[in-house]
């Protein structure tokens, strides 16, 4: 063989070697979720009473498996099933590392700070969202405790299995992390209700999603990610009520106009047409009696008679 045939072997061997290892460990490892960045005043949540910061202990002191991952995060269940650890993947949220071989002269230079300032800002408007939530919608956002800024001797370590099942020991109050209520998606929930015919039930959990919508409306908020169907779900308080959440609040934004039926209608009827579509096509034969339930709520919403057969509405200029 000549040497650019083994040279192809050897290259085409460590890309299918690469991928491997992409799909057996969804590329977990510390160097992804860490990134050296100054402790930042708006990245501090309220400070915990003695009494929920043992709680939070309590939760995090027990072990933790891997569930899967998201475009920001590595999500890990824990063994009481009740929590979910989220660690940041900083692989798309900081400046990559190839990009400081590349010589800091014109233009290079200017390209080379507009791609860190581009980052930067996306980390900040990912964290602000979730600030934000913690801070003003903390029930619906499931969120239990968030971690930003680095601490010293107040969370402890952490046991996480991977996902091939390898454990590591992470130290808490050196990495970024959010602990959440474990939620139960709403796709998964509607279909099955649907899948035993129970309709009306169907429609109470859809309510509750335009519940969970309607209460960020009237706090001035708003999810840019309108990825109902994967990025809603439920949760059963400790009073027992069932109530719906956001799974991942990365691009909640404050903007009082939503308080405005004018501004507010038209996401919420973004948000109504994706429920609409799916069931649409996924359930045809339950669909006429929940899409007209839906139309019903949103004309309430509304303050006018609202039909799916309308034009899409937009927002005032």
């Amino acid at each position: 063989m000549s040497r650019w045939t083994v040279f192809f072997g050897v290259v085409v061997g460590l890309f299918i070697l690469g991928r491997v290892y992409y799909r057996v460990t969804d590329d977990f490892r510390m160097g992804n979720m860490t990134y050296e960045v100054p402790n930042r005043a708006e990245w501090e949540p309220t400070p915990l009473t003695p009494e929920e910061l043992s709680h939070v202990k309590q939760i995090l002191n027990q072990p933790y498996h891997y569930l899967g991952k998201g475009a920001q995060s590595y999500a890990f269940l824990s063994a009481d099933d009740d929590y979910v650890l989220k660690f940041f993947k900083f692989k798309h949220l900081r400046q990559a590392g190839w990009v400081s071989l590349v010589p800091s002269i014109p233009p290079f230079d200017k390209w080379k700070e507009a791609d860190l300032q581009k980052k930067e800002a996306k980390l900040a408007s990912v964290f602000a969202g979730y600030m934000m939530s913690y801070n003003l919608h903390k029930q619906e956002s499931g969120i239990v405790y968030l971690h930003f800024n680095k601490t010293v001797g107040v969370l402890g370590t952490v046991k996480v299995h991977d996902k091939i099942g390898i454990e590591h020991t992470i130290d808490l109050d050196q990495v970024m992390f959010i602990l959440q209520r474990k939620v139960k998606p709403m796709r998964g929930v509607i279909v099955g209700l649907l899948n035993k015919g129970e309709t009306a039930q169907a429609i109470a959990m859809i309510n509750k999603t335009f519940d969970l919508y309607m209460s960020e409306y009237k706090k001035g908020i708003y999810d840019r990610d309108h990825g109902v169907m994967h990025n809603t779900g439920y949760i059963t308080l400790n009073n027992g009520n069932v109530i719906a959440v956001h799974l991942d609040v990365g691009k909640m934004t404050h903007e009082p106009k939503m308080q405005q039926v004018a501004y507010f209608a038209p996401d919420l009827e973004k948000v109504g047409r994706k429920i609409d579509a799916w069931l649409a096509m996924n359930y045809p034969k339950y669909y006429p009696e929940i899409s007209k339930a839906m139309e019903e709520r949103l004309s309430h919403e509304f303050g006018k008679p609202f039909l799916f057969k309308d034009a899409p509405s937009k927002p005032p200029q």
